[in-house]
């Protein structure tokens, strides 16, 4: 009511005195009750997927906008079931300008504009305002009719029917008049049933008065799109129906799925329908509106795509996304849209600790953007701000302003780091000076990370077996500590060795494009002869350490939570340096800028590494060399860097440690204060109190 006590709008205020007019209470009704019932009808609407959610929201709406005396609301127009990923968001993706479908396109959304204008205008104040609102609804849905059936057509390709875009090209005045063109009844009818069954939702055609306008779109977009992929679980869904399922052991789950299924065999058969329902819908979705994306198939990435499609030319966008949406590969086209082409005003990130956001993602990352839809300038900076982990850490985030961060600061894709102060991003800044990862210190390498065996899609390679090689996953080893825990026994059978060789190995890395998939391989087959530089794929950010890489003896196998480092013409000392500087506390505290739950290999080969002169490369790599020959199985490795093998006294190990962290903080240039910056984010369990003071101590006598 301040805006309008600022800016008189003379049709607002007669419409609010209108609706006052026939209320019980008369001036006794507040203006914002009355407005609020106004901005309603006219500026709100929703989509849900589930019919029940979509009742849900409209009793929600009509408890917020109730007013004595006035009947509810009509909002059939305003909150509508569909599916909001699945079906045309564009009228030019369908309809190409100067063919007779264009025509029919204007003259059938501008009818269904004027009856959906006429709906909005009616007040609703009587049953009888409310009849009419639904007569002016039905009017509008009547006109896109057959529109409606040649979008239907147009997506139902997705779905396997084919020749139906092939049909929209050749008939589609036909369909839209309800002729349906030569041999096209049965095309029509097809794509009917498969809309019903997945929720069809057309934009254009159920929003007219949106997109029929100069500078279509909504002029405000607000989401929380679901985080998990386009699959159906088994645990999920049976889950569903025996509660505490998640929290069972394997073994405990196996029985009462087993139970449950015994007195519930119609279950399966649902899953096994929903499973095929989920698989037509990711097929769909990659052949529809969407720029293929890469990585797991996350409904948040679609969603991504579907804002930029539904906002209008300067409008604004306010969306919950997940943290990894500002990391991940898959989401790279969203971030680019997002910072080069849109004025993102600002980015919060929080953790979901003890659950204080949602009942669910419990330690997650959270993103919260604000973005208007209008190019930015070339001076325009992002502000970023995080990471509040509770009520008060929040209030206190968002009455803060953000740092403004300069491009330099983001990684490959418009990574975007987390930072919790200016003075982390002035350490950032320092840590972004060097050369990219795959490329090595000064160029002195080139690596390139590979998977060798897949932890669920291989397990039948090894399973139940009694003897054959250690298969170490993540959890078998830590920095410069190959214990071997929770290995399994793997036998070298040919299957084994043919997937271990890799065919292709490093097709998606920076070196895919400037190295032949030939030399790559040669550099596989070197690297399973001897020692190898492997590193923990399942790391979070506030984890006692991030990056925890280690030397694997030869004859052991890897999963894919193991990764490891295939080098190009590389030998052990440039192994030991990649490792020492790995395993460094200042790499370590640059990737944790970037990890959200894994260190993959996109935000590895994003990260930075200094450029170190001979002595320092040296230096620390006899360090990390001496750090990892613990015994017999490196004594080759050690000999090849002319280093002792065996145990190492707590002193010693401590020793080597703070001088590499020393050589790469002098490398980076980190002065003491950038140094303390970095030390606040490690508890003194993972670094302690002497380790910081010996440290601060040993840069300085390198200086």
């Amino acid at each position: 009511m301040a805006f309008l006590a600022e800016h008189p709008l003379p049709v607002v205020r007669e419409a609010l005195n209108r609706l006052r007019e026939n209320t019980l209470r008369g001036n006794a009704v507040t203006d914002v009750a009355l407005l609020r019932r106004l901005v309603l009808k006219q500026c709100v609407f929703g989509v849900d997927r589930s019919p029940m959610g979509a009742e849900i929201a409209t009793l929600s709406l009509w408890l917020a906008s109730f007013v004595p005396g006035l009947s509810l609301a009509y909002l059939d127009r305003n909150v509508v079931v569909g599916n909001s990923l699945i079906g045309v968001a564009g009228a030019d993706t369908v309809v190409r300008e100067g063919t007779l479908q264009a025509d029919a396109l204007r003259s059938a959304t501008a009818e269904a504009s004027e009856a959906a204008a006429r709906l909005a205008d009616i007040d609703d104040l009587t049953p009888a305002d409310v009849k009419a609102s639904r007569a002016a609804d039905l009017e509008a849905r009547q006109a896109t009719e057959g529109l409606e059936r040649l979008f239907d057509l147009w997506t139902a390709e997705g779905f396997g029917l084919k020749g139906a875009r092939g049909h929209v090209e050749t008939h589609g005045p036909d369909v839209v008049s309800g002729a349906n063109g030569h041999n096209g009844q049965a095309l029509v009818q097809h794509s009917a049933e498969l809309a019903r069954a997945h929720a069809f939702l057309h934009w254009p055609l159920q929003f007219p008065r949106v997109f029929s306008r100069d500078r279509p779109g909504f002029d405000v977009v607000v989401g929380n799109p679901p985080w998990e992929e386009v699959v159906v679980e088994e645990l999920s869904h049976y889950g569903l129906h025996r509660p505490g399922l998640h929290g069972f052991s394997a073994e405990e789950r196996d029985a009462a799925v087993g139970d449950l299924l015994a007195e519930r065999p119609d279950l399966s058969v649902q899953m096994d329908a929903q499973r095929e329902r989920a698989r037509a819908e990711r097929v769909a979705l990659a052949s529809g509106e969407y720029e293929s994306t890469k990585g797991d198939p996350d409904l948040y990435k679609y969603f991504c795509q579907r804002y930029r499609a539904l906002v209008r030319a300067g409008g604004a966008i306010g969306v919950v996304l997940p943290r990894g949406a500002f990391v991940n590969q898959g989401s790279e086209g969203f971030r680019d849209w997002l910072f080069t082409q849109t004025t993102a005003r600002r980015v919060d990130f929080l953790l979901n600790r003890k659950l204080w956001m949602f009942e669910t993602h419990p330690q997650y990352g959270v993103a919260l953007v604000a973005v208007w839809q209008s190019q930015p300038a070339a001076d325009h900076r992002i502000q970023i701000a995080g990471v509040a982990d509770s009520p008060e850490a929040w209030a206190d985030q968002s009455s803060s302003p953000g740092i403004l961060l300069a491009p330099n600061l983001f990684g490959t894709g418009w990574m975007t780091p987390r930072l919790r102060s200016q003075r982390e991003a002035d350490v950032l800044a320092k840590l972004r000076i060097g050369s990219p990862f795959p490329l090595g210190a000064g160029r002195r390498w080139q690596c390139f990370p590979v998977r060798e065996l897949d932890e669920t899609n291989d397990a039948k390679l090894w399973r139940n077996a009694s003897e054959g090689r250690p298969l170490w996953k993540g959890e078998s080893f830590d920095r410069y500590d190959p214990h071997g825990a929770e290995a399994r026994a793997c036998p070298p059978s040919e299957e084994v060795l043919k997937k271990v060789r890799k065919p292709r190995p490093g097709s998606s890395s920076l070196l895919a494009d400037s190295t032949p998939v030939r030399e790559r391989k040669q550099a596989v087959r070197a690297e399973l002869e001897r020692a190898r530089v492997a590193f923990r794929d399942v790391s979070r950010s506030d984890d006692s350490r991030t990056v925890r890489a280690c030397l694997v003896p030869t004859e052991v196998f890897l999963t894919n939570k193991a990764p490891y480092l295939a080098f190009m013409d590389g030998d052990e000392q440039t192994q030991a340096a990649c490792l020492g500087i790995m395993n460094s506390l200042a790499f370590d505290w640059q990737a944790r800028r970037f990890v959200e739950m894994n260190l993959n290999f996109f935000i590895l080969e994003a990260l930075t590494v200094p450029d170190l002169d001979d002595q320092d490369f040296s230096k620390i790599a006899q360090a990390a060399a001496r750090l990892s020959a613990v015994d017999e199985r490196w004594a080759d490795f050690a000999a090849a860097i002319g280093v002792e093998c065996g145990p190492l006294p707590e002193e010693e190990r401590s020793r080597l440690l703070i001088d590499i962290d020393a050589r790469l903080a002098q490398a980076w240039q980190l002065a003491e204060a950038d140094l303390e910056t970095i030390l606040e984010d490690f508890t003194t369990d993972a670094v302690p109190p002497a380790y910081r003071q010996a440290l601060l101590n040993r840069v300085e006598e390198l200086a």
